[in-house]
């Protein structure tokens, strides 16, 4: 070739590069932003105990590039150059790079377009500028996409933005994509299968969408490290065998619906650090091989339904430090080898049916901070080693079969900020050492076997919130409990169902100003309510429960219920209690729970003012109605891979039925209408008092109630005929009711007599057999009210049948009777006895 021809073939080169150039002038150029999709990001991880509604919340650092910046961006390749006859420097290379890139971008810029056109909304106006005219922008101007030099689309970023649609499959035409970020949206319907196109995908975040459909093979992608499709409930499917997985470093799949069972075959993932399938259907056993994954930092494996045993070959996870196996069907004993994992700070293994002791070589584990083995069938003693855990914060024990004592040694747990030892069978006192642990939070020893008093060095525990010492045999004068009034952030205290006894002190109340959860139940206490139960509640308090004591005296009489803003359970049953109910009860907005039954108390319901009981009106939400008694639920979080674990508490309660029940009293006068304004309320008792009048008819309004109970009265009239549809238990006997009893509706479901009967002489109706048109004017007592005729006229003829065969049959009752008088004597005697008449 000449030189003018090569002169001639450059020129005409350099023309086609100069207008190629002007159509892809931003393709040539760097992105104008460096939108890295996982820098600085965090993932909050959040999983709920359902058995003891109990919930922590994991939070774990996401993957981090090196790069960041515009100086860091990702290197661009220098093309080397080449001296033209006539002073021309050019680049072929970069003339044929600029033509690919102008066919590339046509094609990724019709797959963003298709992108946005799946959208059904986008609230936030994310996608407003992503239009056909903008194509030739979307590097500098598309939100949420990334470019590298050469104008290849390698990220797209969206988390949190409320959009609402499906993934286009034309996804998979973004074939240069290394980041996909659409977390923490509403995006449905299934993950496209040509996302296996992206074949330099490195990370993939669909996490918190509303996903569904089997999972596409992505673990085959060859540069996948970070997988994240957690919280798409419907995402289904077994997990696939994991043949070429050498980067895969996370997987978060927790809340999904997949199935089956965990392949062996994940071994093969040797660079995996975080695993967590968590809350999902997964069945059969922990594979073996998972002991082989020696850089796993974290193993969510909880709420599944994993059976079997714990692999032993789990103890060769050195690196390991959150081990999550709860809330499972697993068995047999807690492997000693566990305690090798000498990385590990979180230990998750309650809730499964675990047995056998607690091996002592967990104490191996000199980093462990939170130690959860509640919930199971373990046995035996608490080891002494654990006292050498000495960064323990949080330890769970609690509903086992533990026996033996309180180790001493737990006292040099000086980080320790929550000790649950409930539901086991620990004898002996608290161990005085305990004193040492003055960062406790929450002390829970309830329902052992526990003897001796409350300890003093209670009293020391200035952070302490949480306090459960019932169900035990703790014997101790009510003085003891003044030295808690130092606890001053106190929020529970809870002594129910011991031995304390004497009065508890005036100005009692007045010691804790966080109070909000109180019990004595069950106890031997005696005198008056404090008085400080007047003036000096706090304005947290949500539960109070005084119920079987012997507590005499009045109510108080003089309580500002405005300072009670809380209150939602009031408990004074099973006491001494005298005098009237007095009117500040009828003020208690928020209450729900009203129980003053089986004391002494007297005269009319006086509060007037029902309908400030709002508490009543509203039924609440309740996750389990069928709880009956108030109870407590404490929240807790924390960072299993930070530097130091904080806990914070939050409080809540059991939603229970709304409920008052003022039975076995000595009450008197009209049931107050505006009882019938109360109508969320659930329980209502009224028996056993000497009420009069008439039943209000505006009893149908309760539409919530599911117990009346009005027996024992003295109550006229007829019974109203409508009754709410949700009423399962009823009984109006032992008044003066009068008329036919009601039909249809939710009255054909009454079929027991005995909840009009006896009593009501003048009641009548079909189910009482007594019918309405032979129902006498005046109260006349029938035989028939009290006793049963046939079953009293068989007792006669069985008695009268019984004397007769016995004076035919034995001979000295048959001398006896029929002998004349004068001729009596004494008969002989017949076996071990003799029988002497006068």
């Amino acid at each position: 070739m000449t030189i003018n021809g090569v002169t001639s073939s450059l020129s005409a080169l350099y023309l086609l590069f100069l207008s190629l150039s002007l159509l892809t002038r931003v393709a040539l150029s760097a992105p104008a932003q460096d939108d890295h999709l996982f820098k600085n990001q965090h993932i909050m991880w959040k999983s709920l105990r359902a058995t003891d509604r109990l919930s922590r919340s994991r939070r774990l650092e996401s993957w981090e590039r090196n790069t960041g910046g515009a100086s860091n961006r990702r290197p661009t390749k220098k093309y080397g150059t080449m001296d033209s006859y006539g002073g021309m420097k050019l680049s072929m290379s970069r003339s044929l790079i600029a033509s690919n890139a102008t066919l590339t971008s046509a094609t990724e810029g019709n797959a963003l377009i298709a992108f946005r056109n799946s959208m059904q909304t986008d609230p936030t106006g994310a996608l407003a500028n992503w239009t056909v005219e903008n194509i030739p922008s979307y590097c500098s101007i598309w939100r949420g996409v990334s470019c590298n030099p050469t104008g290849n689309v390698i990220g797209i970023d969206l988390p949190e933005l409320e959009l609402n649609g499906t993934i286009t499959p034309m996804i998979g035409d973004l074939v240069h994509l290394e980041f996909l970020n659409l977390s923490y949206n509403h995006f449905w319907g299934p993950i496209p299968s040509e996302l296996t196109r992206c074949q330099n995908l490195s990370g993939l975040d669909l996490s918190t969408n509303s996903l569904n459909g089997e999972l596409p093979e992505l673990f085959s992608l060859p540069k996948l490290e970070l997988l994240y499709l957690a919280y798409n409930n419907n995402l289904s499917g077994p997990l696939p065998e994991f043949k070429r997985c050498e980067s895969l470093t996370d997987v978060w799949m927790d809340s999904t619906n997949i199935s089956g069972a965990i392949p062996s075959s994940l071994r093969n993932c040797q660079n995996l650090v975080l695993l967590s399938l968590a809350t999902t259907n997964l069945n059969g056993s922990i594979p073996v091989s998972l002991g082989e994954l020696h850089k796993l930092v974290q193993l969510w494996l909880g709420y599944n339904k994993l059976t079997g045993h714990i692999p032993s070959e789990l103890g060769l996870l050195k690196n390991l430090k959150v081990l999550d196996l709860g809330s499972n069907n697993l068995e047999g004993s807690i492997p000693p080898s566990l305690g090798n994992c000498s990385s590990l700070t979180a230990l998750f293994l309650d809730t499964n049916n675990l047995e056998g002791s607690i091996p002592p070589s967990l104490a191996n584990c000199s980093s462990l901070e939170v130690l959860y083995l509640r919930l199971n069938n373990l046995s035996g003693i608490i080891p002494e080693e654990f006292g050498n855990m000495t960064g323990l914060i949080l330890l769970y024990l609690d509903s086992n079969h533990l026996s033996g004592t309180i180790p001493a040694s737990l006292g040099n747990l000086t980080k320790l900020q929550w000790l649950d030892l409930t539901t086991n069978n620990l004898t002996g006192s608290i161990p005085q050492e305990l004193g040492g642990c003055l960062s406790l939070k929450h002390i829970s020893l309830a329902d052992n076997n526990l003897t001796g008093g409350i300890p003093r060095f209670l009293g020391n525990f200035s952070s302490l919130v949480n306090l459960f010492l019932g169900y035990n045999s703790f014997i101790d004068n009510a003085v003891a409990i003044s030295i808690l009034s130092q606890c001053s952030k106190l929020e529970t205290l809870g002594l129910q169902r011991n031995k304390l006894y004497g009065s508890l002190q005036f100005d009692f109340f007045t010691d804790f100003p966080s109070l909000k959860y109180f019990s004595v139940a069950g106890n031997m206490l005696t005198g008056g309510i404090p008085s400080s139960f007047s003036s000096g509640v706090p304005s947290s308090l949500i539960i109070v429960d005084f119920r079987r004591n012997k507590f005499t005296g009045e109510l108080p009489g003089q309580v500002d219920s405005t300072y009670l803003p809380s209150l939602r359970f009031l408990y004074f049953s099973d006491n001494q209690l005298e005098g009237s109910i007095p009117p500040w009860i009828g003020n208690l907005k928020s209450l729900q729970v009203l129980d003053l039954s089986r004391n002494r108390l007297t005269g009319p319901i006086i509060p007037q003012d029902f309908h400030n009981l709002s508490g009543f009106k509203v039924q609440p939400e309740s996750e389990d109605s069928s709880i009956g008694e108030a109870g407590v639920l404490y929240l807790y979080t924390f960072n299993p891979l930070a530097s130091s674990l904080n806990v914070s508490f939050n409080y809540a309660i059991y939603k229970a039925d709304t409920r008052m029940d003022l039975s076995s009293n000595a009450l008197q006068g009209g049931i107050p209408q505006e009882i019938a304004d109360l109508v969320g309320m659930k329980y209502l008792n009224l028996s056993n008092n000497n009420f009069d009048g008439e039943i209000w008819s505006g009893i149908q309004n309760l539409k919530a109630l599911e117990t009346l109970d009005l027996s024992r009265n003295n109550l006229s009239g007829r019974i109203p005929s409508t009754i709410s549809s949700s009423v399962n238990r009823y009984n109006v006997s032992f008044n003066n009711l009068d008329g036919p009893i009601p039909s249809g509706g939710q009255f054909d479901t009454f079929t027991d007599i005995s909840i009009y009967l006896p009593g009501n002489p003048r009641l009548c109706g079909a189910i009482i057999h007594r019918p309405c048109d032979k129902v006498p004017d005046t109260q006349i007592f029938h035989v028939s009210d009290f006793i049963s005729i046939p079953g009293f006229g068989i007792g006669v003829a069985g008695g009268f049948c019984t004397v007769l065969v016995t004076i035919l049959v034995w001979a000295p009752a048959r001398l006896f009777v029929f002998r004349p008088a004068g001729k009596r004597k004494e008969p002989s005697a017949y076996g071990l006895f003799k029988f002497r008449f006068y």
